[in-house]
């Protein structure tokens, strides 16, 4: 895994590069050094993953309860996207039933 797709999974969990540093017990710039590889040692990996409160295998794309990431697929951002689409589309399809109700009412 390469330190981009760790740092934006945590930034997406509201850890930022100071807070979650600071959470390893490491310096930002320490952090910074060692997510700009792209290959991340497993070591930090673990860490992070208990610092946010995920399981290394979720972020490496298994299930989580409050996500859809499927990182390796897509990245991060995307899976945010996705997860954002998918809330939207079901908002819309509420809608669109209370609509086709208030039309089926008036058609009576």
């Amino acid at each position: 895994m390469n330190g981009e797709t760790l740092k934006n999974y945590a930034r997406n969990r509201g850890y930022g590069n100071n807070r979650l540093a600071a959470s390893i017990g490491i310096t930002s710039q320490n952090l910074s050094q060692q997510l700009a590889k792209d290959d991340i040692r497993t070591s930090l990996l673990e860490r992070v993953a208990a610092v946010i409160g995920v399981s290394p295998a979720d972020i490496y794309g298994g299930s989580t309860t409050n996500s859809t990431s499927i990182v390796g697929i897509g990245s991060v951002t995307d899976n945010a996207m996705l997860e954002k689409a998918m809330q939207e589309n079901a908002r819309l399809i509420e809608q669109n039933s209370r609509l086709i109700a208030i039309i089926e009412k008036m058609n009576k």
